[in-house]
């Protein structure tokens, strides 16, 4: 110890205590740290998830198209998912938190359909939405996908998780997750929304992964929580938009956007003279 110490005095051995006191602090606080503490990482060390081995490809945009408008043939990673897509032979899980489809886009989805393929699309609802103008935008194709035979499913903003000790760190719900799920055989999972930014102006990327175990796994969980998290958007029978969900084992159907106030309703349908090329 007088080898280490040697040359310094107790004010300045001192103030370095300080700053690794500090420092150590700092690190507790850290990003690193929470994921070293989160329950994914301890739930994998006991053993209670499961790791999947898969073969799995990244695929980017080019840089370029940050730049300057791109030709559809050049729009690497949506052609990717389009061939993946057209390739379906049974079932599509979408979930996305920004859709706006166009109408290019709802004919893309109800070929699909046509086809014979299942397709459901999971998006944030007008409550549970950050931006109030690409739902805004969305709500002009929601009828239009449902007569398609889009399965349509907005997020329910007071579907909050909730830890065991009753608190969440939450006060709403917002879907952030973007990713697809093929004949539960391949997944996408990346930064592409299915919205004109994304898709025109965005430089995305995202990973494909080919796992038949996995994909039976997470569609398995994602069907059972989706009737928990969220509301089924159809038709009454007078092709009007009804919300259909289940809260606390009991059926509810809104005939309004759920959990949006008044303001927020009338925001939305303001909003609407926005361009969706800038959404």
């Amino acid at each position: 110890m007088e080898a280490v110490s040697h040359g310094f005095s107790n004010a300045e051995l001192e103030t370095t205590r300080l700053e690794v006191a500090a420092q150590i602090q700092r690190a507790d606080e850290s990003a690193y740290q929470h994921a070293i503490d989160s329950n994914l990482l301890h739930e994998l060390l006991e053993g209670k998830q499961v790791l999947f081995s898969a073969g799995a490809e990244v695929v980017t945009d080019e840089p370029s198209k940050l730049d300057r408008q791109v030709a559809t043939e050049n729009q690497v990673l949506l052609n990717h998912i389009d061939d993946l897509v057209r390739g379906a032979t049974s079932e599509v899980i979408v979930m996305t938190p920004y859709f706006v489809p166009g109408e290019d886009g709802v004919e893309f989805w109800r070929a699909i359909v046509d086809s014979g393929v299942r397709v459901v699309i999971v998006t944030n609802s007008l409550a549970s939405n950050n931006h109030v103008a690409v739902h805004s935008a969305y709500s002009k194709y929601r009828k239009s996908l449902i007569a398609a035979g889009v399965e349509l499913y907005e997020a329910r903003a007071d579907a909050v998780s909730i830890d065991e000790s009753g608190a969440s760190e939450a006060e709403s719900l917002t879907l952030h997750t973007k990713s697809m799920l093929i004949d539960r055989e391949q997944l996408f999972v990346g930064s592409l929304n299915l919205d004109p930014r994304s898709i025109e102006i965005n430089s995305e990327m995202g990973l494909i992964i080919q796992s038949s175990a996995l994909g039976e796994l997470m569609a398995a969980h994602f069907m059972d929580d989706l009737h928990h998290r969220t509301y089924r958007v159809e038709f009454d029978g007078e092709e009007h938009l009804q919300w259909r969900g289940t809260i606390n084992g009991v059926e509810v159907i809104e005939t309004s956007e759920p959990l949006a106030s008044a303001w927020l309703r009338f925001k939305a349908w303001f909003q609407k003279i926005a361009p969706e090329s800038q959404l």
